[in-house]
């Protein structure tokens, strides 16, 4: 019976270290600091400062028609109770420190609950100057988004084709995050 109360004991108190460790972490670490950028402001990130210049809202089928991209459409059919759409932003990129020798432009957008990350074969498929590897700073860059109708929801989708579905594309978490505003947005 000893062991039984020792063994209880120490799970007691392993319980109470972990439960200490928790609430410190949690009264003492540094939330990120957020930086929101109106659309057509630029935000600084990794060396490279962007700008989104334009953003366009595409019926799905009606994107990947234009651009001549079916072969990057999602596999399989869509069902006809669900809907998509791609959203298009335009990015001005310039490279504002000499270190800033890397691309990246796998930056998420995100919208309601929801955080959808770039397909960069699509994006490299709709830019050729990266595919010929000729970008060069300051040009400007169309990255696709796709959003699935269910993915958010009906309530939410009418959001999406009523034009008032809040957009923002983060550059980085920590210790800043840059939240860029997509505002102004055409529809296709």
């Amino acid at each position: 019976m000893n062991k039984k109360w020792i063994a209880w004991i120490c799970a007691g108190i392993l319980v109470l270290g972990l439960a200490g460790r928790i609430w410190y972490v949690n009264q003492n670490a540094r939330l990120p600091e957020i930086n929101r950028v109106p659309q057509g402001e630029s935000a600084v990130w990794s060396g490279l400062k962007f700008q989104i210049t334009h953003a366009e809202l595409w019926d799905y089928e009606e994107f990947y028609k234009a651009y001549d991209a079916e072969s990057h459409m999602f596999e399989g059919e869509l069902s006809s109770e669900w809907d998509a759409k791609v959203i298009v932003l335009e990015f001005r990129i310039d490279r504002i420190e000499e270190e800033a020798d890397t691309l990246n432009i796998v930056n998420p957008i995100v919208y309601v609950h929801t955080r959808n990350d770039t397909d960069t074969f699509l994006t490299a498929a709709i830019n050729p100057n990266l595919q010929e590897g000729t970008f060069r700073s300051g040009e400007t860059i169309r990255i696709p988004y796709t959003i699935f109708e269910f993915n958010i929801g009906r309530q939410n989708w009418k959001k999406v084709e009523n034009m008032t579905m809040q957009y923002t594309v983060r550059l980085g978490n920590y210790p800043v995050r840059n939240e860029m505003l997509v505002t102004d947005i055409e529809k296709m």
